[in-house]
């Protein structure tokens, strides 16, 4: 008979749980006070399709958990420079996602305008000539994004997430943007779409009433500060926020929070860190480890190289 000393361990019952090893492949700055934010590496962006599938299958998950009982909703947002890099892709979703154009703004610094034209022109022999190197288009235009109005949500990820510039923001619901039940829309409106089934056509009604989202002037107020004197600030509908790791260290606690009181969870591809964030109110630690422990039971795990 076995003392019980030599009794065999139960391997998940006494250990305490390495909850950094269970959390890979994502990293977490456990020194960040006011917010928890969690990192995962990508080889690229473009994002390679063996870890970008894997990355959309796990927000999938992660936003389905997030959104199961009613309480939060995900929005999804592409930078200019992503929807230039994939025109013609984005053109053909234009109609089926109705993107509407706002600000992506890194807290703080100022809007970058295009380049005068008058000095493009001086420097067009030199452009010619090989002796300067033209600018690109993304380096002329300013730091605008799209919102899709229209809430094809998975659609949206699989679509568009990869590219380096998709920033999904998890917000609460917004009563003002439920279209009333009795809400018929008029016949042109169908006229306009043929060949469009009855549930796209709720989801069109949706997306109309999405303008109403307080979501709007809460993120110009918010991060707009600094930009009120600009000619453009009166025709910009809302501003999202453009974050680097470094931003959540940086910016003092109180910054931060008031952050997290337009939105509970932040996903951003973001180039400058070479992988993905998240950063959100609460911690999402155990969420996502439930989550991954699914995926790897599945045979899905991460591709790190």
């Amino acid at each position: 008979m076995n003392s019980a000393n030599d009794s065999p361990v139960r391997p998940g019952r006494l250990t305490p749980i390495d909850r950094a090893r269970d959390l890979l492949p994502w990293r977490t700055a456990e020194e960040l006070k006011p917010c928890f934010l969690y990192w995962v590496p990508v080889a690229g962006f473009l994002v390679k399709d063996s870890q970008r599938e894997w990355l959309v299958a796990f927000l999938d998950r992660f936003a389905a958990v997030l959104t199961e009982d009613g309480k939060l909703r995900v929005e999804h947002f592409l930078s200019i420079h992503a929807a230039m890099d994939r025109h013609n892709e984005f053109q053909k979703g234009a109609l089926r996602y109705s993107p509407l154009i706002g600000l992506s703004r890194r807290p703080g610094e100022p809007t970058r305008m295009p380049p005068d034209i008058g000095e493009m022109q001086k420097d067009a022999e030199a452009f010619v000539s090989g002796a300067k190197k033209p600018p690109e288009l993304k380096d002329l235009t300013p730091d605008y994004c799209f919102w899709f109005l229209i809430k094809y949500e998975g659609e949206l990820r699989q679509r568009y997430f990869g590219h380096g510039g998709m920033t999904m923001l998890v917000l609460e619901p917004d009563p003002n943007t439920v279209p009333p039940e009795e809400f018929e829309a008029p016949d042109v409106f169908y006229e306009m779409t043929p060949g469009v089934d009855k549930e796209e056509h709720k989801a069109f009604v949706g997306g109309a009433f999405a303008l109403r989202d307080k979501f709007l002037p809460q993120s110009k107020e918010l991060f707009g500060k600094g930009l009120e004197e600009e000619p453009q600030y009166p025709g910009i509908v809302y501003i999202v926020p453009s974050l680097r790791s470094e931003d959540f260290f940086k910016h003092p606690d109180e910054v931060l929070e008031s952050w997290f009181e337009l939105f509970s969870v932040y996903i951003t591809e973001s180039p400058d860190d070479r992988g993905i964030l998240l950063a959100a109110k609460e911690d999402q630690t155990e969420t996502i480890i439930k989550i991954l422990r699914e995926m790897r039971e599945e045979g899905l795990s991460y591709p790190v190289a």
